[in-house]
């Protein structure tokens, strides 16, 4: 295997790594951070819905949908469940004929000495297709990004390393009984530079040893 090919290997390995490792985070932070706006939302709607139910001090039938189905209230006799809980369900959306996800926030309720279960929903579709769009640009940028390092590499990688090839070049043609003596041109790399006086110092002893 060549320099070039291994070398780009290896960094490519590791650029993939660094890469997958930071979009499964960046999209874990997304996902944490569209969880709690929710939730945020879920529980404002709810002191809010509270405020204005105690405020009109209605008695409620056992089952009413207020807003359209995103709010649900069921007479009950015993509290069964923690007093707050957030759970994730599928509710049937009549425009889109099909299951939706929702985030819903269950929590009991005293109206006029009845208690009652209040179940508020959100839509976790604009979450979701967030969600969604972040994995898409992060799994973008990757591939443009591994592109973009390839053909860069290998661009550099061969200017920085011409006079090592040439060094090489120069070796494979060397000939003893020719009377135009070896010679390697100055080089940026200082590494370069030594290699070249070594060899030129082995050369210069192989040569006058063969005369």
């Amino acid at each position: 295997m060549k320099l070039l090919t291994k070398t780009t290997l290896y960094y490519i390995t590791v650029s993939l790594f660094i890469f997958f490792s930071g979009g499964i985070g960046i999209y874990q932070l997304v996902k944490k951070l569209e969880e709690r706006k929710v939730r945020d939302e879920l529980t404002d709607q709810m002191h809010r819905f509270t405020f204005d139910l105690k405020r009109m001090g209605e008695k409620l039938n056992n089952t009413t949908i207020i807003s359209g189905g995103l709010i649900e209230m069921k007479h009950v006799h015993e509290v069964t469940k923690p007093s707050v809980l957030f759970t994730d369900t599928l509710v049937y959306d009549k425009i889109r004929a099909r299951m939706t996800p929702y985030k819903r926030l269950a929590f009991h309720l005293e109206v006029n000495g009845a208690l009652y279960k209040v179940s508020i929903y959100k839509s976790m579709i604009e979450s979701n297709y967030l969600i969604e769009q972040v994995a898409l640009t992060v799994t973008l940028i990757v591939i443009v990004f591994l592109l973009a390092v390839y053909f860069l590499y290998r661009y550099f990688f061969g200017r920085i390393w011409s006079d090592f090839f040439d060094t090489i070049n120069k070796i494979q043609h060397f000939d003893l009984s020719s009377p135009e003596k070896m010679s390697f041109p100055q080089s940026m790399i200082i590494e370069f530079n030594e290699l070249n006086q070594v060899l030129t110092k082995m050369i210069d002893r192989i040569s006058s040893d063969f005369e």
